[in-house]
C-alpha cells in the first residue's frame, strides 16, 4: 500500500514543476519585454531629441519675445499684435522645412519659399543600434539671421494708378518706376510706370486690398504679386490711335545726321517740331546741329531712291499718351563713288504733348 501511495503522488510533483517552470519563464519574458519596450522607447526618444527639425523647433518655440526680436523683426503696423506668437506656433508645429547646406554643418530654415533663418548644428556621434537604427548624436551650435531678419514678406508690382490697402489702409509705394525708355518725358506728361509696394517683417498673409479706379482688382495671395504690367500690343501705329508719321520723321533725321536735310540751323529747325523743347532727345539734336562734329560728315551723294526697307514693328501701346515702335530705313549715298547705305534701326518712343505726338528717346536696337 505505501508503494502503491507513492506513485500517486509522482505526477502532481512533476505538474507542480512545470507550472512553475511556465510561470518563471512568464516572468522572464515579461521582464525582457518590458525592458525591450523602455530600451526601443529610450532610443526612439534619443532619435526624436537628436532630430534637427525637432532641435530646431524645440528651441525658437521656447523663446522669448525679446530673443526671438534678434531674428525677427515685427511689423505691428502691418501685421497687428501677436506676431512673435505667430512665429513660436510656426516652429512648435514644426511648419518650416530644411535645407542642408553641402559640406557644412549648416541649415537653412525656409517659410515656404522664402529662408527666414539658419542654424549651426553638429553632428558629434554616429549610433548603430540593434543593427537596424542608425542615426547621429546632434549639438546645437547657434541660429544665424537672415540680413532681412523677416519671417514673411510680400512684394507686390502693379501699375502706377492701383490702390493698395492693407487692413483698410491706403499705403503708399516703397519705389515708383516708369516705363523704361522715355528719358525724361516724365517731366512733361503723365507716364505709366510701375509701383513696388514691399511689405515686410509679417507673420501673416496681409489683409490686402488691391483696387484701380476704386474697383477691386482679383489676385491670388502670393509672395509676389504683379498685376496689370502687361501692355497692349499692336500691328500698326494707327491700330494703336497714333497719327504719328514714323517713315517720314525716319527719312528727316537719316538726313538731317547725314547733314543733309533743309532748313536752317543744319535742319534743325525743320525736325525741332518733333520735339519737346528742352527735353534730353531735343537737346541731343540741337547739339548735333550747332556743334562742329557735323561738319566731319564725309562729302557724298544722295542715290536714287534715296531710301529703300522703311518698316514700322512692334508697336506697344503703354498708355493713350505714350508709345514705342521699332523703326527700320535705309539711306542710300555714295561717298567717294562707292555705296554706302546708312542703316536706321531703333525703338522710337512717343508722348503726346499740347496735343502733338512727340520724339523723346532714339534708342538702337543691338542686332
Amino acid at each position: 500500500m505505501k508503494h502503491a501511495r507513492v506513485k500517486e503522488k509522482q505526477p502532481r510533483t512533476r505538474s507542480k514543476a512545470f507550472r512553475i517552470f511556465l510561470l518563471v519563464w512568464a516572468l522572464i519574458l515579461v521582464a525582457f519585454g518590458a525592458y525591450a519596450l523602455t530600451y526601443v522607447r529610450g532610443m526612439l526618444k534619443e532619435m526624436q531629441a537628436n532630430s534637427v527639425t525637432q532641435i530646431i523647433s524645440d528651441r525658437v518655440s521656447a523663446m522669448g519675445d525679446s530673443e526671438l526680436d534678434k531674428y525677427f523683426g515685427v511689423n505691428k503696423d502691418l501685421d497687428g499684435e501677436g506676431g512673435y506668437d505667430r512665429i513660436r506656433e510656426f516652429f512648435k508645429n514644426g511648419s518650416f522645412t530644411l535645407k542642408k547646406v553641402p559640406n557644412t554643418d549648416t541649415y537653412n530654415i525656409y517659410n515656404n519659399d522664402q529662408q527666414v533663418l539658419s542654424a549651426d548644428i553638429k553632428k558629434v556621434k554616429a549610433v548603430n543600434k540593434l543593427g537596424i537604427f542608425n542615426y547621429g548624436i546632434m549639438e546645437f551650435q547657434k541660429f544665424v539671421p537672415t540680413e532681412e531678419k523677416s519671417f514673411l514678406d510680400v512684394e507686390i508690382n502693379v501699375p502706377n494708378d492701383y490702390s493698395v490697402h492693407v487692413g483698410g489702409k491706403h499705403i503708399q509705394p516703397t519705389k515708383i518706376s516708369y516705363a523704361e525708355g522715355f528719358k525724361d518725358a516724365g517731366n512733361y506728361v503723365e507716364l505709366p510706370g510701375e509701383s513696388v509696394y514691399v511689405l515686410d517683417h509679417l507673420t501673416q498673409w496681409p489683409d490686402l486690398r488691391i483696387t484701380d479706379g476704386g474697383k477691386d482688382v482679383p489676385f491670388e495671395m502670393a509672395r509676389k504679386i504683379s498685376l496689370g504690367l502687361d501692355y497692349d500690343k499692336a500691328d500698326s501705329l494707327a491700330a494703336a490711335g497714333c497719327d504719328f508719321d514714323a517713315v517720314d520723321f525716319m527719312q528727316k533725321w537719316m538726313r538731317f545726321m547725314q547733314n543733309d536735310l533743309a532748313g536752317g540751323r543744319r535742319g534743325f529747325n525743320t525736325l525741332e517740331p518733333n520735339f519737346i523743347k528742352d527735353s534730353e532727345q531735343y537737346n541731343f539734336a540741337y547739339a548735333w546741329a550747332t556743334n562742329v562734329d557735323i561738319t566731319f560728315v564725309s562729302d557724298h551723294v544722295i542715290m536714287n531712291p534715296a531710301f529703300s526697307d522703311e518698316s514700322v514693328k512692334n508697336v506697344v501701346k503703354y498708355s493713350d499718351d505714350a508709345i514705342s515702335f521699332d523703326g527700320h530705313i535705309k539711306y542710300h549715298i555714295k561717298v567717294k563713288g562707292k555705296e554706302k547705305p546708312q542703316t536706321f534701326n531703333s525703338t522710337i518712343y512717343l508722348v503726346k504733348y499740347e496735343d502733338e505726338w512727340r520724339v523723346v528717346n532714339i534708342r538702337s536696337i543691338s542686332k
